[in-house]
């Protein structure tokens, strides 16, 4: 069986879906430049993995919107309620093509997701002696 690529996973989408996708993930990508993406065909998205923290983040294209689901987001502030999920750890954002809800949150992103993010579960994983997971 072949290998799924980034293309299989983004081939039934609009166009527009796909174009912020692959925003998306530009943006995670700079936000966290050691991180690396793979493909994740069984949650029909891209993981994004940081070397010391492990799984943080994933891009996920739906029907007419594309999700960012951030592990551990339930720790993060959300002052704007640009959070959604009720689960014990993970919290998604949810973008449609229209701009302003895209540069929204295009500008919390690197505080948010990067700084404070990152040192929560780092605090999580020495208290645990584990993984943060």
């Amino acid at each position: 069986m072949a290998e799924t690529t980034a293309g299989d996973i983004l081939s039934p989408h609009t166009h527009q879906i796909r174009d912020l996708t692959q925003r998306l993930r530009k943006l995670v990508k700079q936000a966290v430049p050691r991180a690396t993406d793979k493909v994740s065909p069984g949650w029909h998205g891209f993981g994004f993995h940081d070397p010391k923290a492990g799984y943080f983040c994933g891009v996920f294209p739906q029907m007419d919107s594309v999700k960012l689901g951030i592990e551990f987001g339930r720790l993060l502030p959300d002052p704007q309620g640009l959070l959604h999920g009720d689960g014990k750890q993970v919290r998604y954002v949810v973008l449609a093509g229209r701009r302003p809800a895209t540069d929204r949150f295009d500008n919390r992103l690197d505080r948010g997701l990067t700084r404070d993010r990152y040192q929560k579960k780092l605090t999580l994983k020495s208290a645990s002696g584990g993984d943060g997971e």
